[in-house]
């Protein structure tokens, strides 16, 4: 067995340390920048092969962050449940000032459509779990089929609305569709989303259109139309996405 050694203070080396082994620091001191003594202290850069991973947040003070090769990734959505109105972990994108929270935000979710399909127009489906902060300018949003639904026809809108509570089933008052068969009507929108058993897996609809969002802070998924199936879906969720400028990141 190879030896082992332990080293409870301050461990110094002026020249290059070689490796073979698995290391394992227990240090658990956290850091505010990176000249704060932390678990581990590097004056110098680190050169990594493989893959280095996080479990909290990853800080550039000063820089940038460069990636010469490969792609990014930001995948914090997590999947809906199976409950009627269930959302799944929301994620945010935000490119914001240091000291406040204005800027530009992307904000994805994904919804259930599970529950009862009905036939009146408007009628919520599901609530979004965060709100956008008022007086934003949304500038772009998207809805795609992630999981069709168990009835045949399911035909879906996006909305924005002013009522921060509405039961599914029902219709909100003084709506914004951003997506939609009116928002297509207006040549705000691509059209009204198929969800249906009919429809197509993936299937995406979308705006560029800019929405003032004013005091209609609470997005919506939403019946469009009036000639859903009506039934009892037992599968079906949508991916929203919804980019917007604003004053603060979805809460």
């Amino acid at each position: 067995m190879a030896d082992q050694k332990q080293f409870n203070g301050v461990v110094q080396f002026n020249n290059s340390v070689g490796v073979s082994g698995k290391q394992h620091i227990s240090e658990t001191t956290d850091v505010t920048s990176s000249t704060t003594a932390g678990a581990l202290k590097v004056a110098g850069g680190i050169a990594v092969a493989k893959k280095v991973h996080t479990g909290e947040k990853l800080t550039v003070d000063s820089g940038g962050l460069q990636v010469d090769g490969g792609n990014i990734e930001f995948r914090g959505a997590g999947a809906a449940g199976s409950d009627a109105g269930d959302t799944g972990t929301s994620h945010h994108i935000g490119l914001r000032k240091n000291a406040s929270a204005q800027g530009l935000y992307t904000y994805q979710e994904e919804v259930s459509i599970e529950g009862t399909s009905n036939a009146t127009d408007n009628a919520v489906v599901c609530k979004l779990s965060k709100t956008l902060p008022a007086n934003a300018k949304v500038v772009k949003a998207g809805m795609t089929v992630t999981q069709l639904s168990s009835v045949t026809t399911h035909t879906l809108n996006l909305c924005l609305s002013a009522q921060a509570s509405v039961s599914q089933g029902t219709a909100p008052t003084g709506l914004e569709e951003l997506i939609g068969a009116a928002a297509l009507g207006a040549g705000k929108a691509t059209g009204a989303l198929a969800a249906g058993s009919g429809g197509a897996l993936g299937d995406t609809e979308a705006t560029s259109f800019g929405f003032d969002v004013a005091a209609k802070t609470t997005a919506y998924v939403c019946a469009d139309g009036t000639g859903n199936t009506v039934a009892t879906a037992t599968a079906g969720k949508v991916l929203v996405t919804i980019e917007y400028f604003g004053s603060a990141a979805p809460a």
